[in-house]
């Protein structure tokens, strides 16, 4: 389950990617976890993952209770895509 407002939603819209690309992205089963950031003590948690058309997302989210909270998504950068299709073969 997820935990989108109007302002994660817009936030992750403004870098051209939908709340529903980035569904898709974290529910990849072949999603590599990578490195994100602690704020104030709240871990993030980090992926790169396939949407159905096959864009490559890097997605930084929180846990709040049951659900994640995006806190942003992006295409992924080369490096990033270069280390998801090596991990795929």
């Amino acid at each position: 389950m997820f935990d989108w407002d109007q302002g994660n939603a817009q936030h992750v819209m403004q870098h051209g990617v939908l709340p529903s690309d980035v569904e898709q992205a974290i529910d990849d089963p072949h999603a590599l976890a990578t490195d994100a950031y602690d704020v104030a003590g709240e871990r993030r948690f980090g992926l790169v993952g396939e949407t159905e058309d096959g864009r490559l997302l890097r997605v930084i989210y929180i846990w709040r209770g049951d659900r994640r909270r995006v806190v942003t998504a992006f295409p992924a950068s080369a490096r990033e895509q270069r280390r998801y299709e090596e991990r795929r073969r």
